[in-house]
């Protein structure tokens, strides 16, 4: 099952989260099968408890959809620089002894095909990478590996 925060191309006012289990074109938005779930964290709550296949025999199905950024509310996001050898390779850096931290705070969170802005007053050359944010749903510690 995918999950994705979307707005609908028919209706831009509407945005909200929805589903798609790849077992029939379009995603159905959660509200369309009575859930009710306006953070992230309640999406994921909420979907814990669902079963995929009843998605198959219902729901609205929307197929014009534009991709927003996931994380509601924006929250600040602790990131690990540095963490494989072709990007320390292809900086030309020495891999760290210890990871390095930084912050990805909310105001720099964006669609996934949103504008960036890049004022030439400030950069010479933009550069780009991909971010990776995994949301566990549960708190856990110490769980073996296979288990993850």
């Amino acid at each position: 099952m995918r999950l994705a925060r979307v707005r609908e191309g028919a209706a831009p006012d509407r945005v909200g989260f929805a589903v798609s289990t790849g077992e029939r074109t379009g995603w159905v938005p959660l509200d369309s099968i009575g859930i009710r779930a306006a953070t992230t964290s309640e999406v994921i709550t909420a979907l814990g408890a669902l079963d995929a296949s009843s998605l198959d025999a219902g729901g609205e199905r929307l197929d014009d959809v534009e991709f927003l950024n996931p994380i509601v509310p924006p929250t600040n996001l602790l990131a690990i620089a540095m963490n494989y050898l072709d990007h320390i390779n292809e900086t030309g850096s020495k891999r760290p002894e210890n990871p390095v931290l930084f912050a990805k705070f909310s105001n720099s969170l964006n669609d996934p095909y949103g504008r960036i802005l890049i004022d030439p007053r400030l950069t010479e050359m933009g550069d780009y990478e991909v971010e990776l944010a995994v949301v566990i749903g549960k708190t856990v510690k110490g769980v073996p590996e296979d288990q993850a």
